[in-house]
């Protein structure tokens, strides 16, 4: 059973799962299951369980849990990246894909100086998001935060945080991390025009580390995925 399924906690009472209709419909239409059939479902917030169907009709499912496990797939460090929004959706949206294969727990949608657009659907990034967590394995949806000005981002606290900027001067973000090793990171990326001085300033009062990928000039979106790179060495 390599096929995971999504449905969120409303949907489980007692012992018993009834998924969402278009889930249902994948089921029953596409995949030709019918009843007495295995599945695999994920509730996004940890839980994965081993289901029976026992009832089966074109958008309805409810099957009985067989097995449940906690936590499966999931990281035991928390990495949460915060990447400006970007002119092209699909890049942003490529990176949301990416950040949940990756293990990424968190993730803030940036407004900046340099952000050119300003308009993001959190509705079709959930679902690009629970695509991704479907395919991937994992059990526990990463949580998207609402739009977030940069400002409001440098007063989290975490255990380490990191702005990654092209013309530091510091040791790279894997050094620095490998390091400190912490329990909770948040590492933030800019958009297409990158932070201004007056962004970098305020980071460096608030206490955060400066931070680089390498000599080459990477992409917003790419520089993201490179920085949630740091889930699979968990």
């Amino acid at each position: 059973m390599t096929t995971q399924y999504f449905a969120p906690p409303a949907c489980f009472e007692g012992n018993h799962v009834t998924l969402p209709p278009e889930e249902a419909r994948h089921v029953v239409q596409v995949l030709r299951h019918g009843v007495g059939d295995e599945l695999v479902v994920t509730d996004g917030v940890g839980g994965w369980f081993r289901v029976v169907i026992r009832f089966a009709k074109k958008d309805k499912i409810i099957a009985e849990v067989i097995e449940k496990q906690i936590g499966k797939g999931e990281p035991s460090r928390q990495l949460s990246i915060g990447l400006a929004l970007l002119k092209s959706t699909d890049r942003y949206e490529w990176f949301l894909e990416k950040a949940v294969e990756l293990g990424v727990t968190a993730v803030y949608p940036l407004l900046t100086h340099h952000t050119e657009m300003r308009r993001f659907k959190p509705e079709r990034a959930q679902k690009v998001m629970i695509a991704a967590l479907k395919q991937c394995g994992r059990t526990r949806l990463p949580l998207l935060h609402p739009t977030t000005e940069l400002q409001k981002c440098l007063s989290t606290e975490v255990d380490a945080r990191f702005l990654l900027h092209e013309k530091t001067t510091e040791p790279n973000l894997f050094e620095r991390w490998q390091v400190l090793k912490p329990h909770h990171t948040l590492i933030v990326v800019g958009p297409e025009g990158g932070f201004s001085e007056v962004e970098v300033r305020a980071a460096l009062e608030a206490g955060w580390h400066m931070a680089s990928l390498g000599r080459r000039r990477l992409r917003a979106e790419t520089a993201a995925v490179m920085a949630a790179g740091l889930g699979i060495w968990d």
